[in-house]
């Protein structure tokens, strides 16, 4: 892979071109090449995201989706929260749940009929 940006759902990541096993057997660097990362929420210090594989891809662990949320937690903090989906219905139910103004197209993902 060469330098370069690459964007992800609504924020851009810088890559590097450095090559060290360290780097490419990490779960971060697994995670940019297979999936798209969407803004469900905007908070003070950190934002909501839900991060999504693929088409015909999953996570370690037959994950197809990955919502990081945070609660505040002090001036200074946040505490996460990790929830995976292994399954649409399921993630369906708890954005239209939590979520119920989202608008999101999920396009280039595996949660899009294609």
């Amino acid at each position: 892979m060469q330098g370069g940006s690459l964007a992800v759902g609504l924020k851009r990541i810088r890559l590097t071109t450095r090559r060290t096993d360290e780097l490419q057997n990490s779960e971060t660097f697994k995670l940019i090449i297979m999936a798209l990362q969407f803004i469900l929420k905007e908070n003070v210090l950190t934002d909501n995201l839900i991060i999504v594989a693929e088409p015909n891809k999953i996570f370690k662990g037959g994950y197809i989706a990955i919502i990081k949320e945070y609660v505040y937690q002090n001036a200074w903090q946040d505490k996460e929260t990790i929830k995976k989906f292994r399954s649409k219905d399921r993630l369906f139910s708890y954005l239209d749940k939590n979520y119920d103004d989202l608008d999101i197209d999920f396009y280039g993902t595996c949660l899009t009929n294609q």
